[in-house]
């Protein structure tokens, strides 16, 4: 093992630039200065959808220089809030509020932290200090205290050498996997827009082809450890419910909800927000309810649920459902749009012929996703081998 040091050790810690939202400018101006958000880390910086604020607000400090570091200090996801990207050479690029900035004041290696940066025993750590309170919060002192190995300077540049030229080949193979990975979603939109426009059909509103379209306007929930089973837009995935990380409501709950919907099988759910467009079918006979966050379309006796799914998930649809949204703070589909978005139908013979070509050709694209997801998961955690192995001293000797 080697020696550690804080971060603040090595490290000047840069608080984000404080200001009124009427500040921000709408396009960029030679006087500005350009500004970075928790959205733009990913590993790397994303320099789309780019806000702008005059100079005279951002101190010399804060315009981000080459190698600086910057990191997501508080977000909803829990996948985004441990992220920091490295600064290549930007020109007059600061960051805003729920963002932070370190500069490295030591002659350390930077290739060699921003490595450890990328490792799960970075990530576990933050997610050790993390706090919920509505949004995932990550305290400024937790991440100057998080420590790091730092052998001496040579050891840390071949450590470097070594990681750089097997992650050149590990990531090679990750992203012809995950063109792979993009080629099936393609393939899979191509079928359904193909299925869905060939052929001479009727055209029908969604209201006219569904007995029930509704959700639940309540207030938030109290929760039991068992009893009715309730589902929220967490459940919903890509065409199913994941009944494994479900949470449970009292019986006098139940019956007040069940006044307005009881969900069965067959209905189709929706997340009409913050993850539009995850639409999923109810494939059991269970007693649940649903959050306000879930729309519940229960198609009629002369449509088929899964070809009304198809068809959901299809770019046809997507392209109606788009236009229909409605910005309040987060993406919106209200009941009454869902209702207006038209659907193409056929007789159920044609139904059951399209929903039978669709499950096969699906079923095929399922299993090599499956595959190539393996792949990508068994390749991120050779990466994370060898950087586990890289900080604890075993992949070069001193």
């Amino acid at each position: 093992m080697y020696p550690t040091k804080k971060l603040w050790e090595i490290w000047i810690f840069n608080r984000w630039i404080t200001y009124n939202k009427w500040d921000l400018l709408e396009s960029y101006q030679k006087w500005c200065v350009t500004l970075l958000r928790a959205n733009n880390i990913n590993d790397w910086l994303f320099l789309d959808d780019l806000q702008y604020l005059p100079w005279w607000f951002v101190k010399n400090d804060k315009i981000l220089q080459k190698d600086d570091i910057i990191f997501c200090m508080s977000s909803w996801s829990k996948h985004l809030v441990w992220k920091n990207a490295r600064v290549s050479n930007l020109d007059n690029f600061s960051f805003w509020a729920f963002c932070s900035m370190f500069r490295k004041n030591t002659d350390d290696n930077i290739d060699y932290i921003s490595y450890y940066l990328k490792s799960d025993l970075y990530k576990n750590y933050i997610f050790n200090f993390s706090q919920w309170v509505n949004i995932l919060n990550l305290k400024n002192s937790d991440l100057e205290n998080c420590e790091i190995p730092l052998p001496p300077l040579p050891t840390q540049k071949l450590i470097v050498q070594k990681l750089d030229s097997a992650f050149e080949n590990i990531d090679k193979n990750i992203n012809l996997t995950k063109e792979n990975l993009k080629n099936i979603e393609e393939l899979n939109k191509s079928v359904l827009e193909k299925v869905f426009s060939e052929w001479e059909y009727e055209v029908r509103k969604m209201n006219d082809i569904c007995e029930k379209i509704t959700d639940w306007t309540h207030q938030t929930p109290t929760y039991f450890e068992k009893w009715v089973i309730f589902l929220s837009s967490k459940n919903v995935t890509s065409w199913f419910i994941d009944w494994n990380n479900i949470k449970y409501i009292d019986e006098k709950q139940h019956i007040e909800m069940s006044k307005r919907v009881t969900p069965k099988k067959w209905d189709i759910l929706l997340a009409k927000n913050w993850t539009t467009w995850v639409w999923a079918i109810v494939d059991k006979d269970e007693i649940f309810d649903i959050y306000v966050s879930l729309a519940l379309l229960r198609p009629k006796s002369f449509i088929l649920s899964k070809y009304l799914l198809y068809f959901i998930n299809s770019p046809t649809a997507k392209k109606q459902f788009n236009s229909r949204l409605k910005w309040v703070w987060v993406p919106n589909l209200h009941l009454k749009e869902i209702k207006e978005v038209e659907v193409p139908i056929f007789d159920i013979q044609k139904q059951k012929e399209i929903v039978s070509y669709l499950d096969e050709v699906f079923a095929k694209n399922k299993e090599l996703k499956t595959k190539y997801e393996l792949q990508l998961k068994e390749l991120e955690e050779l990466k994370q081998s060898l950087l586990k192995d890289a900080f604890e001293g075993r992949l070069v000797k001193d």
